[in-house]
């Protein structure tokens, strides 16, 4: 009875309802999914976990946090975090704030590219969770003024990609900050696709950086050749992180990072961890009465 303990939803660039996601799992065989929004916990989302009541899919509460160690940006997958902590909330809210004058601060930049009025508007009105590059493809897709972008990956490969004119890197928070605060509020920090973001000469020094500060875990499984097949520069992968969490005695995790049935990114269920791996991710939580079969 597997798990996938990373997935998105509709509260950031997912396409996809909690429920959706419920069902979705228990089609593919699924006993536990974490959801883990970008700098978001679901409105839906009450406790550290739930039982679906049509499914019988346990639900981990989650959240894929940006930060920054030694200057790399990174992202800290935080599982059975309390959506009642105001500390936890206030550690989101920066973020989403951080995301919003990134987005107008690239919308600023495509006019003067373009030589278009793309408003806040009209890039915000698609937005049901945290703003992200993706809604400001998606307007551009929308704003028929813009001859060359037909499809969102156009508007990513012209404009608003790594290297592209109206590009703008994303500010992030101290990783110390996130990692201790997940850990203080009963949750447990894990550091996401950690061959995504990290050059291999410095994956050591950053991952020990992390285990000083309560790193408690680092997903070893993951979607490594989806990304590679869709042009991701990924500088190692799972062999590296299992290296990585042996030595430091990190638990290893998992997920797809599915972002839902109307993306690309449909993967739910291409990447398992087995039940006593949840547990033992549990039993470091404040997380009261989890169990599963």
């Amino acid at each position: 009875m597997p798990a996938d303990l990373h997935l998105h939803t509709t509260a950031s660039d997912g396409t996809d309802s909690v429920e959706e996601r419920t069902r979705q799992a228990a089609k593919a065989d699924l006993d536990t999914i974490s959801l883990t929004d970008h700098d978001a916990i679901n409105s839906e989302l009450d406790e550290r976990f739930f039982i679906d009541d049509k499914t019988g899919v346990t639900v981990i509460t989650g959240a894929e946090i940006k930060c920054k160690a030694q200057d790399t940006g990174i992202e800290i997958l935080g599982y059975f975090l309390d959506p009642k902590s105001d500390r936890i909330k206030d550690l989101l809210r920066k973020n989403s704030r951080l995301r919003e004058e990134r987005i107008n601060s690239m919308i600023d930049n495509l006019n003067r590219e373009l030589d278009y009025n793309l408003t806040q508007e009209e890039v915000f009105r698609h937005v049901e969770g945290n703003p992200g590059r993706p809604y400001i493809a998606r307007a551009l897709v929308e704003a028929e003024e813009v001859e060359d972008v037909k499809v969102e990956e156009d508007a990513f490969e012209l404009y608003i990609g790594e290297d592209c004119p109206a590009y703008v890197p994303a500010p992030k928070q101290d990783a110390e900050k996130v990692v201790e605060t997940v850990l203080d509020e009963g949750g447990v920090p894990v550091l996401a696709h950690p061959g995504r973001d990290i050059q291999e000469h410095e994956a050591d020094k950053i991952v020990a950086e992390l285990v000083g500060y309560g790193l408690r875990g680092i997903e070893v499984r993951y979607s490594w050749d989806h990304k590679r097949k869709n042009s991701y520069e990924i500088h190692f992968g799972e062999t590296l992180s299992e290296d990585l969490a042996d030595e430091y005695g990190l638990l290893r995790t998992g997920g797809s990072d599915c972002h839902g049935s109307g993306s690309d990114k449909y993967l739910i269920g291409s990447v398992k961890l087995s039940n006593s791996q949840v547990r033992n991710l549990a039993d470091l939580s404040d997380a009261d009465g989890f169990h599963l079969p």
